[in-house]
């Protein structure tokens, strides 16, 4: 393994690349800050980890190599991205929009073009708009305002029809509900999402909502792995009174709990390599927000990228295809 490793070139497959890669981890690199890069136009990446570049209303969209290399800036139009999720084809990207005016979950071209705001989507701040892998469905989680009160609710989307529906149906709200942070199970049939009791699961029909119990920490920000056989959480100790101090993970029973990774300032958005043996994370530290990847079994971590104005919201694509 070790001669194939030294040896592969440009003609070997990305997924003999990654698994090299990911033997030790990615190469320990001086970070770089995304540039416009004009031969952006008409490229497509393929395996490369897209994220959002800058905070505010100023926030844009970039990718770079699973190792912090070749980071190059998408868009440039300064508006109030932070990017969620990248549909199985590439063609297209999901985001929350933070502009003023602009509030919602969106999709749009890898460059910020053709945007177009999702069906009941205006109060929509989490950041967890997801295209389901086989590309049938969007989920995300709606704030709607009631009588009774604000409530969350995961939201299916159909891409043909632009019609939008809950995916647990109920007559009448109640406000001890909610469903936050909602994710895809690899296989587009189940949803994962934060509810009243933590982490839980439910088919897309709305049938066999399930609760997955941690025992003493309280999972955020659920990403479910390849296999479907594990979550990566952005948590805490149960109780504690910070929020998101914890990256960790847990089989699909809420058990094996391992922490990756730790941060006072804070971790976010988990989101998992395409062979399942490393997580790719935002981690602060103090005043700067950075870009890392670990490897599940805790064994190496490595900073990819940082930004004075800010970098989040990684989501690791197979492909990216910029008009």
């Amino acid at each position: 393994m070790r001669d194939i490793c030294t040896r592969l070139g440009a003609t070997l497959t990305a997924a003999l690349s990654l698994a090299c890669a990911d033997r030790a981890g990615p190469r320990s690199l001086a970070p770089t800050e995304p540039a416009l890069n004009a031969t952006a136009q008409g490229a497509t990446y393929t395996n490369v980890i897209a994220f959002s570049y800058g905070n505010g209303i100023g926030a844009e969209f970039a990718v770079m190599n699973p190792d912090g290399r070749n980071v190059v800036q998408l868009s440039a139009l300064s508006d109030g991205f932070r990017l969620s999720d990248v549909s199985p084809d590439g063609t297209l990207f999901a985001f929350t929009n933070t502009a003023l005016g602009q509030y919602g979950a969106w999709v749009a071209r890898a460059d910020g073009s053709q945007r177009r705001r999702l069906p009941n989507s205006f109060y929509t701040f989490d950041g967890s708009t997801h295209f389901s892998p086989d590309g049938r469905w969007i989920v995300f989680g709606q704030l709607t305002s009631q009588v009774q009160g604000y409530f969350w609710r995961a939201m299916l989307v159909d891409p043909l029809t632009w019609t939008s529906r809950q995916v647990i149906p109920e007559a009448v709200p109640d406000p001890r509900d909610f469903q936050y942070e909602p994710t895809w199970s690899p296989n587009s049939q189940e949803i994962a999402f934060i509810g009243p009791s933590g982490l839980e699961r439910v088919r897309i029909d709305g049938t066999g909502r399930t609760r997955i119990p941690i025992a003493g920490y309280e999972c955020e920000k659920p990403a479910w792995s390849p296999s479907g056989g594990m979550f990566a959480c952005a948590g805490s100790v149960a109780g504690s009174p910070t929020e998101r101090t914890h990256l960790f993970v847990v089989n699909a029973r809420g058990r094996e709990l391992r922490v990756l990774s730790s941060s006072v300032d804070g971790v976010d958005d988990p989101t998992w390599a395409p062979n399942g043996r490393s997580i790719v994370f935002k981690k602060v530290i103090g005043f700067q927000s950075m870009i890392f990847r670990v490897a599940v079994d805790g064994s190496w971590e490595r900073e990819l990228t940082r930004g004075p104005q800010g970098v989040s919201s990684p989501v690791w694509a197979r492909v990216v295809q910029v008009p």
